[in-house]
């Protein structure tokens, strides 16, 4: 296919105006890509550049009205992608933006071992649990930010994301 342009589109930045602009964009970038696979829920689409090769996933960023964006990703098998597709950009930017101003905090050890099943950690002072514990209870009741699901892959490897408890 001529007019391949995916060289101009970048890695999407964690940054609320990139998501937004790259929702803009999609509409016209995805004229130039053949849909291959779309998952059983209909969110996510996998698509490919078949004039260079470039994988690309869209999904729908639901913090953005849940529009349809494009974002590239690295070649995966079709069966493998149905099972889990890849990550997506605008909900690890909402987590990380979520968990950083919940941690900015700052949270003090205790002495006691947290209360968790096999859990060696230290609890955070004032409670019974340690705060990898402390944020997975906040996550269930919905007041942080779920951890984002998906396949992870580079530049957002999960190391990068999650926070050093």
């Amino acid at each position: 296919m001529p007019n391949c342009q995916c060289d101009k589109y970048e890695d999407l930045e964690m940054l609320r105006k990139v998501i937004s602009n790259r929702i803009k964009e999609s509409k016209d970038l995805k004229k130039k890509l053949k849909e291959i696979a779309k998952s059983e829920d209909k969110e996510h689409q996998l698509w490919v550049c078949e004039s260079c090769g470039q994988t690309w996933q869209s999904s729908r960023a639901w913090n953005w009205g849940n529009d349809l964006y494009l974002f590239k990703v690295p070649p995966v098998f079709l069966d493998e992608w149905l099972k889990q597709p890849y990550v997506q950009p605008d909900e690890l930017l909402i987590y990380v933006g979520g968990l950083s101003e919940f941690l900015k905090q700052g949270f003090e050890k205790g002495e006691e071992k947290c209360k968790k099943d096999g859990c060696a950690d230290k609890t955070i002072k004032g409670l019974a649990i340690c705060l990898k514990h402390h944020i997975e209870s906040l996550q269930k009741v919905r007041l942080l930010p779920q951890e984002p699901v998906g396949r992870w892959f580079k530049p957002y490897i999960e190391e990068n994301f999650k926070p050093n408890l």
